[in-house]
């Protein structure tokens, strides 16, 4: 008969730390100048969106759903700072490989579909109808990323992902 043992460490010598320097820790998510709406707590700062809070996902449908968890909740103290696009006019600070819901585009029905923020375009026509006016960067030393049941949230009013691209804006595809 077959034991197992379980062991709590390292079998090893640790291997050496990697020479290349990951692109960021923070690729997938929002800043905490951004706001949700929450159902009990009113329009809240990405910053302050808690474990549970039920939070506004589909304008239209004015559907609520759970933040169960979040894959980034790093506040302002940390030292690395993260790059965002600022998209005008909403204000919303989204990262590059974040999708984001436009409307129209290819599609002949106007129906809303995801791209990675870095594929927005001034002129594209954002969920909530507003078309894009200018796009910035802009650098914070904090990231949040909630995830929700059905995989969307409004984010400044506008209609994202949890998601991210596969591929990265930075890796020329």
């Amino acid at each position: 008969a077959s034991r197992f043992v379980w062991q709590y460490g390292p079998t090893e010598a640790p291997t050496p730390a990697p020479t290349s320097t990951p692109t960021s820790l923070f690729e997938i998510c929002f800043s905490g100048v951004n706001t949700v709406v929450t159902k009990d707590r009113g329009v809240v700062f990405m910053k302050d969106l808690l474990l549970g809070d039920k939070i506004l996902t589909d304008s239209k449908q004015h559907d609520v759903d759970v933040v169960y968890s979040f894959g980034h909740y790093k506040k302002d103290t940390s030292p690395r700072e993260a790059e965002y696009l600022q998209i005008m006019p909403s204000g919303l600070e989204i990262s590059p490989d974040h999708m984001i819901f436009v409307i129209g585009g290819s599609n002949t029905d106007n129906s809303l579909f995801p791209i990675p923020a870095s594929k927005l375009r001034v002129g594209d026509v954002l969920s909530d109808g507003t078309a894009v006016k200018d796009i910035r960067k802009v650098r914070r030393r904090d990231a949040y990323a909630p995830f929700t049941f059905s995989g969307t949230l409004l984010v400044n009013g506008v209609l994202v992902s949890n998601y991210v691209a596969l591929l990265s804006s930075s890796s020329g595809q």
